[in-house]
């Protein structure tokens, strides 16, 4: 499977165009050296978040306020074969440990689940 390639970091930011990349195939300043392959600018631009749009914010004082009840709720978006019966075990570890109890396949999780539903040939960050 070929990863898609990348847009150069001055189609992002256009105030860093002298911005320099040394990956193996690219020019020097980050861009595709005269081949045609990656997104047009006017593609990316439609991609990028606007960060007024976010609820970051909203959601990162969320996870402050009630850090229990905000990452058992995350947790429902895992597929677990042991549903954890305590979220965060304080006295577990210098720091504690998050879900002591339960049991999840990781890779299942990562990865198998979304090439099942589709997505194999869609690049992945991890």
């Amino acid at each position: 499977m070929a990863l898609a390639p990348r847009a150069s970091i001055a189609a992002w930011y256009p105030g860093a165009a002298g911005a320099t990349c040394k990956l193996p195939g690219r020019a020097h300043n980050g861009s595709y050296a005269g081949r045609d392959e990656g997104p047009k600018r006017f593609e990316i631009r439609e991609q990028v978040m606007d960060a007024r749009a976010s609820r970051y914010q909203e959601v990162y004082a969320r996870s402050q306020r009630d850090p229990q009840a905000f990452w058992s709720e995350a947790a429902a978006d895992i597929d677990w074969i042991e549903w954890p019966k305590q979220v965060f075990d304080p006295k577990a570890g210098v720091y504690g440990c998050w879900f002591t109890d339960g049991v999840c396949n990781t890779c299942w999780n990562a990865v198998d689940r979304h090439v099942l539903a589709g997505r194999g040939e869609q690049a992945a960050i991890i």
